[in-house]
């Protein structure tokens, strides 16, 4: 058999060299380059180690300040990067043109720069927030750090709708009056601890209408309408002392507490609302106007004053006086007197349109008087003192927009150019940070957000105006 195998071997031997070629060597050779592949895996692997565990060594040599001067640097290079990156143009999303949210830019080339100037102090909050905030919900300015909190994140229309469902056991009380706060958990729900005898305040829960016949209006659901209307038919029903709607109200009696009455703090927005309830019906909610123009006269009559000085302000009652005190709060008053000057009673839109401008001048005054030029929280009108913080805890200022608010309204009343230079000092004192919404709209024409086809809620987000009839509930997603 040897001397066979030789025989044929000598004879055959290219095709014993074309099998070894075409079966043998391959398998052979793709296994010693797996085997290479994997001794260069490994060999990486062990010097990336090698070079982390250096770079810790390192790193627990430097002090906490330099490891985060370090983090900070790389967050840096994150967000220049990223904006290389957004330099390339997005592909093109069809935008509804809506009325009103687009122009109002002025003619008048220094009202164009102030509105530049606006603008500029807008993007320089929003830069820093992205250079030292970046993924959190807040940016401290002094400290250059970002901040978070256990907050809802983006609410769009379904997480809204979930959230509302969250918030209705709050209204199951003997009432029907709303607790003040809620467990969105067990959806228990409960008030204020230094509440008036256990009671729910007037500007919580009488400053939901806007925003749940809204929802109504979104999702066809009329359950959020119904709850804020049964809240306004409660109130209907209710006496009231000399006209006025008290700060306090009990949920499981449904009596008043304390007969304290204010247009500043616990009770401003309930009127704004009732106004604005109007405007977004399209000024077909009489019941509302109704509510609005008692509580004007009734304010007028009991809470509102002029000093010594000859400055209009608005005081709160307290235990059957009135205290002449008037807080920044109550200062977006003098706008909503403005905007509801149109379809008052007895045809009194001029003596609105001059109430509104009395409170504006007083609140610029509170702004005037400090050393700062920035308004404090609450003043007084007493004897020699107007317009005065008094006491240390009342002159601090915590970028409350009412003033520009009121200066907004009164400027698109009325183009009187006072108002857009009271608004340019707020904004020149108080470059850093503000309420941007309206003083950019102060320095803007009057066709971006027109007040025809757009309501401002409290907190200034813009609302559209339901022109058709009967849409708050209407379930065709088409109207919708």
């Amino acid at each position: 058999l040897f001397l066979l195998w030789k025989v044929f071997a000598a004879q055959h031997l290219g095709l014993i060299f074309f099998l070894i070629l075409r079966y043998i060597y391959p398998t052979l050779g793709a296994s010693l380059i797996v085997q290479e592949e994997e001794e260069r895996l490994r060999n990486k692997i062990r010097a990336d180690h090698e070079k982390a565990l250096e770079e810790a060594k390192e790193k627990l040599k430097k002090s906490r300040e330099e490891i985060r001067a370090e983090i900070q640097t790389e967050k840096i290079k994150v967000v220049q990067e990223m904006k290389i990156r957004e330099k390339k143009p997005l592909p093109a999303v069809p935008i509804p043109n809506l009325i009103g949210t687009h122009g109002g830019d002025p003619e008048d080339n220094d009202l164009r720069e102030k509105r530049e100037k606006i603008k500029e102090m807008m993007k320089h909050a929003w830069d820093n927030y992205r250079i030292y905030g970046w993924g959190h919900n807040e940016l401290r300015p002094i400290a250059r750090k970002g901040h978070s909190t256990n907050i809802f994140g983006k609410i769009f229309k379904i997480k809204a709708v979930q959230l509302a469902e969250k918030l209705l056991p709050a209204f199951n009380t003997p009432t029907g009056i709303p607790w003040a706060m809620v467990n969105l958990k067990s959806g228990v729900g409960r008030n204020w601890g230094w509440a008036s005898a256990g009671s729910s305040i007037l500007a919580e829960f009488g400053t939901l209408h806007m925003e749940f016949v809204h929802l109504s209006y979104l999702t066809g659901n009329p359950i959020y309408y119904k709850k804020v209307m049964h809240i306004r038919k409660l109130l209907q029903r209710m006496d009231r002392p000399n006209g006025l709607y008290p700060n306090y109200l009990n949920p499981r009696t449904g009596r008043w507490g304390q007969y304290h009455t204010s247009v500043g703090g616990l009770g401003d927005s309930f009127y704004e609302y009732l106004l604005k309830a109007w405007l977004m019906s399209d000024k077909t909610d009489h019941e509302a106007r109704k509510m609005y123009d008692d509580a004007i006269e009734a304010i007028e009559k009991h809470l509102i004053r002029k000093s010594r000085g000859g400055l209009t302000f608005i005081g709160e009652w307290k235990n059957g006086h009135l205290e002449k005190k008037m807080g920044h709060l109550a200062c977006f008053a003098g706008g909503m007197f403005v905007l509801g000057a149109d379809g008052s009673r007895m045809d009194k839109a001029g003596h609105y349109l001059e109430l509104g401008a009395e409170i504006a001048r007083t609140c610029h005054e509170s702004y005037d008087r400090t050393a700062l030029k920035l308004g404090p929280e609450s003043f007084k009108f007493d004897g020699a003192v107007e317009a005065v913080a008094v006491r240390q805890a009342e002159k601090y200022y915590i970028l409350r927009p009412e003033v520009i608010e009121t200066y907004w309204y009164l400027w698109r009343f009325t183009h009187d150019p006072r108002y857009r230079e009271w608004g340019w000092e707020a904004a020149l004192v108080n470059k850093p940070v503000f309420h941007f919404m309206y003083l950019y709209l102060l320095f803007s024409g009057d066709d971006l957000l027109p007040l025809d086809h757009w309501v401002f809620n409290t907190e200034a987000h813009p609302l559209p105006v339901l022109h058709l009839a009967n849409t708050t509930l209407s379930r065709n997603p088409a109207v919708r």
